[in-house]
C-alpha cells in the first residue's frame, strides 16, 4: 500500500507551540490513483541542496519530523493498533537520519504521547545537533541502550541510517535492526523514517549484504525512492507514506511508480446502452497439456484492457472447461472451436511451449489462411 502525505503550513493540533522552523501540517491521503515521482539519490540531494538555499536552517529536518510525528499520532489515535497509553520508542543514528528521529520524538512528547529515545551514539551533524536540543528542551527521556524486550512499547520507530548509507549495519545497529525487524514480523508497529536503516534506496538491495531493519511502515520524505518498491525494498519497508515536506523537484524526475492516472486517459467512457459484443473480440491461442495458466492469465488481461468477447483456444489436453474467477471468458480445445467465433476477432494472441510451438503456429497459420482477411500478431 502506498499513502501520499500532503504538506501545508498549518499548525499541528492540539495547540502546542511548534519550536521547529515553518513545521508544516500533514495530511494523509492515498495516492493509487495517480502516478508518484521516484527519486535517486542523486535526486534528492540536488532538491535538499536547492530548498536549503532558500530556507530558513533545520527547516527540512523540522519538516520531516513533524510528518513523522503526525504519522504516529493518527495512528496511535485512530487505528486501533497499539495500546495509546503505551510510549512510543525510538533509535537515533548519529546523522540526519538521526536527527528526523529526534525531531519526531520532541513532537510527541509536545503532543502528550509518551516517548523514549536511545542513542547509542552522539549525532553528529549540525541540524540533528539542533534536533538534539529540541528533543531535550521538550523533555524526552534519551538512552544509549535498547532495552532487553519490547513489549512494553507501542510503536517502535528506526531513525538509524537513512539514504546516506553506504556501508553495512554493525555493532549495535545492527543488534537493534534485528530486533526491530522480528517485532515487525510478529506484531508489526515499526515505522521506518525516509527508508529501512540498511536498505540502499536506489536499488532496493540490503547494503553490501548486511543487516537490515523490516519494517511495517515507512514515512519517506520529499518522494519516494525506487528502492522501496524493487528487490528487498519491497519486503522491508511495508506500507510506503510520502512526505512532499514543502518542497518539490525542479525537473521531471527519472521514474515513476507506475498508477492508473498513467493509461486511464486512453479508456475512453463508455455508454451503459452497450454489452460485450460492442467492444470487439479477442482470440488467445496457447496452452500445451498442464500448462493452461498462460493463456488464461492473458486472457484476463484483456477483458481488464476493455476486451468484449475473449476467446482461449488451448492446444493441449485436459484443459478447463471454464475459468472460475472469469466465467466470461470463452474456453476451447483449439481443435473443436468453431472457426465462425473467431471470424470477427480483432486479433490473435499466440502462446506456445517449445515442444508445441511449431504445431501450434502451423495450425493457426492454416486456421487464419481459411477464415481471416485481418493481419495476426
Amino acid at each position: 500500500m502506498l499513502w501520499y502525505v500532503a504538506m501545508t503550513d498549518a499548525p499541528l493540533p492540539p495547540p502546542h507551540a511548534s519550536r521547529a522552523p515553518h513545521a508544516p501540517h500533514a495530511i494523509l491521503a492515498s495516492p493509487h490513483d495517480r502516478p508518484c515521482a521516484l527519486l535517486s539519490v542523486a535526486e534528492l540531494r540536488e532538491i535538499e541542496k536547492s530548498a536549503e538555499a532558500t530556507l530558513p536552517a533545520h527547516t527540512l529536518m523540522g519538516r520531516a519530523g513533524h510528518a513523522g510525528a503526525r504519522f504516529l499520532v493518527e495512528h496511535i489515535a485512530h487505528d486501533g493498533s497499539a495500546d495509546p497509553h503505551l510510549p512510543v520508542w525510538i533509535v537515533a543514528g548519529p546523522g540526519n537520519n538521526g536527527g528526523d528521529a529526534l525531531v519526531v520524538a520532541a513532537q510527541l512528547r509536545r503532543e502528550g504521547v509518551a516517548v523514549e529515545v536511545c542513542m547509542p551514539v552522539d549525532v553528529k551533524p549540525d541540524d540533528a545537533r539542533w534536533a538534539l536540543s529540541e528533543a531535550r528542551a521538550a523533555g524526552v527521556a534519551i538512552s544509549n541502550a535498547a532495552p532487553a524486550s519490547f513489549d512494553g512499547y507501542g510503536w517502535l520507530v528506526d531513525g538509524m541510517f537513512g539514504i546516506g548509507l553506504t556501508r553495512p549495519l554493525e555493532g549495535i545497529f545492527a543488534s537493534i535492526a534485528q530486533q526491530l525487524s522480528a517485532r515487525a514480523r510478529t506484531r508489526g508497529r515499526v515505522l521506518a523514517l525516509d527508508v529501512p536503516s540498511g536498505l540502499d534506496s536506489d536499488t532496493g538491495n540490503v547494503v553490501e549484504g548486511g543487516a537490515a531493519v523490516r519494517a511495517s511502515h515507512t514515512v519517506t520524505f520529499i518522494g519516494a525512492k525506487p528502492g522501496l518498491f524493487m528487490a528487498s525494498g519491497r519486503d522491508l519497508a511495508g506500507d510506503v507514506t510520502v512526505a512532499s515536506i514543502g518542497v518539490e523537484a525542479s525537473r521531471e524526475p527519472g521514474a515513476r511508480l507506475n498508477a492508473p492516472a498513467l493509461f486511464v486517459p486512453h479508456f475512453p467512457p463508455r455508454d451503459y446502452a452497450t454489452h460485450k459484443g460492442t467492444f470487439g473480440s479477442i482470440a488467445v491461442v496457447g496452452g500445451d497439456t498442464g500448462m493452461c495458466g498462460a493463456p488464461i492469465l492473458a486472457a484476463r488481461a484483456a477483458l481488464y484492457a476493455g476486451a468484449g468477447k475473449v476467446h482461449v483456444a488451448f492446444l493441449g489436453t485436459g484443459s478447463p472447461p471454464y475459468d472460475p474467477p472469469h466465467p466470461e471468458l470463452m474456453l476451447h480445445p483449439l481443435t473443436t472451436c468453431p472457426s465462425p467465433r473467431w471470424t470477427r476477432c480483432l486479433s490473435v494472441a499466440v502462446w506456445a511451449s517449445a515442444s508445441a510451438r511449431s504445431r501450434c503456429y502451423a495450425t493457426c497459420c492454416r486456421w487464419m489462411c481459411r477464415n481471416c482477411s485481418m493481419p495476426t500478431r
